[in-house]
């Protein structure tokens, strides 16, 4: 295997500074740079991971980092993933999604080889990683309530 490379955080430590976007950034400083966390330590990551959701409900351009709990009560969503690449996740955070989808587009790059991907089956939560220049996505199921 060649290309990988391997950063190590020291938890509690701050990772240096880098831009949105920057090759072998960790996954702190990538937060940092979109503004998602205060400072790009390991603890501000996992905090923002594990109440980091942010509820949206009409369409959006979406940063690198983002978590967003996809609300369509209102009707259908278009969110934009970020040219730049990085990481999304996006939940049902209504359960609506098989009444009023979600069209997932890839900002540039292919979806699954297609340019946009329709999430319309209720209660689910699909992540989203740019690998090689397209997007790929996991689904899990999420129960379809706002939690």
């Amino acid at each position: 295997m060649t290309g990988i490379q391997v950063q190590w955080l020291v938890p509690g430590g701050p990772a240096p500074a880098a831009a949105l976007g920057t090759p072998g950034a960790t996954w702190p400083q990538q937060l940092f740079a979109a503004g998602l966390i205060a400072d790009p330590t390991i603890e501000s990551a996992t905090a923002h991971l594990l109440d980091g959701w942010q509820v949206v409900s009409a369409d959006t351009l979406a940063v690198s980092g983002q978590m967003l709990s996809v609300d369509t009560t209102g009707g259908p969503v278009v969110i934009t993933l970020p040219e730049g690449g990085g990481f999304v996740a996006l939940r049902d955070n209504a359960g609506t999604w098989a009444m009023h989808n979600v069209t997932v587009n890839g900002g540039g790059s292919l979806i699954g080889g297609s340019p946009t991907y329709v999430l319309d089956t209720t209660g689910y939560r699909v992540d989203f990683s740019q690998v090689v220049g397209a997007w790929r996505y996991a689904l899990s199921y999420n129960y379809g309530a706002n939690s």
